[in-house]
């Protein structure tokens, strides 16, 4: 008798045990639902917080092309330096980065076209280097310090000359200066007090503002043309048939 006592005593605590154990549980389950119900009604900000921002980025995103998509290009002006005449019936401006094989390709068409159109075209540079590029910004630097000697032009050839050759980088450049003619004490000084960054960034903050991406990006008369073209007729890398620089002059002459 005193066995079937002891074995009822021990059945009942186990089963005290096992119903503090199931309590627990229920409680904790009942804590985890409440801290996801809170999530999901937006009172936490795991996931209502994010998709809110996200929201308000794509949104600003959205506002600032539709505002490029409305801007005209600023014309050209006798603060930059051009190629041709400032009254010729096609204005091309190009914003663009000179530590970019892509660019260097595109200004050999650039010169091609120059040649062909002669007096009917001008052609204006504006800077647009790239973050992504190491030595966009010291180039663009000492373009503008050999344009302070009237020599811009010539320094961009040899820039993107350098950059074809894979010889682009601060020291070349110095030798570069030289090469062209620009008198070294007054160059250095330039490019050592970095003397026109600030036109440089204003013109990328402005080319922002033209929805610019990446360079070579080019104006025509106005219209954007993003990428590098050829001068004539071509077949990009996905198989469209594009027009060349020569055909697009050509629709703006009327030709």
């Amino acid at each position: 008798m005193r066995d079937v006592n002891k074995v009822s005593k021990i059945l009942i605590l186990i089963a005290i045990l096992l119903l503090c154990v199931l309590i627990v549980y229920a409680i904790f389950n009942l804590r985890e639902i409440e801290i996801n119900n809170q999530d999901l009604s937006g009172s936490g900000n795991s996931q209502e917080e994010p998709a809110s921002r996200l929201l308000a980025e794509n949104n600003q995103a959205l506002e600032k092309a539709k505002t490029a998509e409305n801007k005209i290009v600023r014309k050209i002006d006798n603060t930059e330096y051009v190629l041709g005449d400032f009254n010729a019936p096609i204005q091309i401006i190009i914003y663009d980065d000179f530590d970019n094989q892509f660019s260097a390709d595109y200004f050999r068409v650039l010169k091609e076209a120059r040649s062909y159109f002669d007096e009917k075209i001008v052609i204006a540079f504006r800077h647009f280097p790239m973050r992504s590029h190491q030595n966009s910004i010291i180039a663009a630097l000492a373009s503008e310090c050999a344009g302070e000697q009237d020599l811009f032009w010539e320094m961009a050839e040899k820039l993107f000359k350098a950059k074809t050759e894979e010889k682009l980088n601060e020291e070349n450049i110095f030798v570069l200066a030289g090469e062209v003619g620009a008198n070294k004490d007054d160059f250095n000084e330039c490019a050592r007090t970095e003397k026109y960054f600030k036109k440089i960034r204003d013109s990328i903050a402005e080319a922002d503002d033209f929805n610019v991406i990446g360079a070579p990006t080019t104006f025509i008369n106005g219209v954007s043309y993003p990428g590098a073209y050829q001068f004539e007729d071509f077949v990009d890398s996905s198989g469209k048939e594009r027009k060349g620089l020569k055909s697009i002059i050509e629709e703006q002459l009327g030709v």
